[in-house]
């Protein structure tokens, strides 16, 4: 098979919205079954087309790839001697790993001020978002003039297992518009596998909410909250372009410093 039908397939999991890795070679040393650009695209489900050079070398990299599209990567890469996965070939392989289909969402409980600026910077980011409000009149501000990438959800709390899918992708902000609604968000996320949770207030509605709540050391560490950069304003505008930023040096595992502070080659 060869590197135009590993393409067409990766192609056509993405029309079908599936998750699939593309494997690349783009080093060898040595002896290897593997030749530079040979490429294998692999399903989250660990079926492939295409192939690196077979063998348990091949296995061990569509067990990465498997791995990688759990995780929610975007990419991956690898380096390793075959002899490591018991080949008696004494060569080293590398190569990189794209990974597509892996939505970023970004799930935003209230519909308020801050909402309606944190939308349309997310879905400019890149996100998928996801306006969840118990009032009906709030759709009217999410309605087409934003962005495709934004929709709304007409739930109140107790409906929220039903209507709300939330996974390691999801990237969620509490900002409703008020304390009870906001704690009925946070304790139906608090437990959820996410990418990060993050909730809008003082610090002292925050240990209120939190006093209420069951939550175990590993949790309240991963909550953020207040949430945002601190950027010193108070303008739903800048909190929003704050929020988001945030979001992004999480998902992207930034460092939050000045570029000008830091030292570049």
């Amino acid at each position: 098979m060869n590197t135009d039908d590993v393409l067409q397939f990766t192609a056509e999991m993405q029309k079908q919205k599936g998750k699939v890795a593309l494997i690349t070679i783009t080093g060898v040393t040595g002896s290897t079954p593997a030749g530079i650009g040979q490429m294998m695209a692999v399903t989250s489900k660990g079926e492939s087309v295409g192939t690196v050079g077979g063998g348990a070398a091949e296995h061990a990299l569509k067990q990465k790839a498997v791995q990688a599209i759990e995780e929610g990567k975007a990419f991956f890469t690898f380096s390793f001697e075959l002899s490591e996965t018991g080949m008696v070939c004494g060569g080293t392989v590398s190569g990189f790993g794209n990974v597509f289909g892996i939505q970023h969402r970004v799930v935003i409980f209230g519909g308020g001020h801050i909402a309606r600026c944190i939308a349309p910077i997310a879905a400019v980011a890149g996100f998928d978002v996801t306006i969840v409000e118990e009032r009906a009149e709030m759709e009217s501000f999410f309605s087409g003039s934003i962005n495709a990438n934004v929709r709304f959800i007409l739930s109140h709390p107790g409906e929220y297992e039903d209507k709300i899918s939330l996974d390691k992708n999801t990237y969620v902000v509490i900002t409703t518009y008020g304390h009870q609604a906001d704690q009925a968000a946070l304790n139906f996320c608090i437990n959820k596998d996410l990418a990060y949770l993050g909730m809008i207030g003082s610090k002292r509605k925050i240990e209120v909410i939190k006093s209420t709540l069951d939550f175990s050391e590993k949790v309240v560490k991963h909550l953020y909250a207040p949430i945002g950069l601190d950027i010193a304003s108070e303008k739903p505008g800048e909190i929003a372009v704050g929020i988001v930023a945030e979001i992004l040096a999480v998902k992207n595992k930034g460092i939050l410093r000045h570029k000008k502070d830091g030292e570049y080659v």
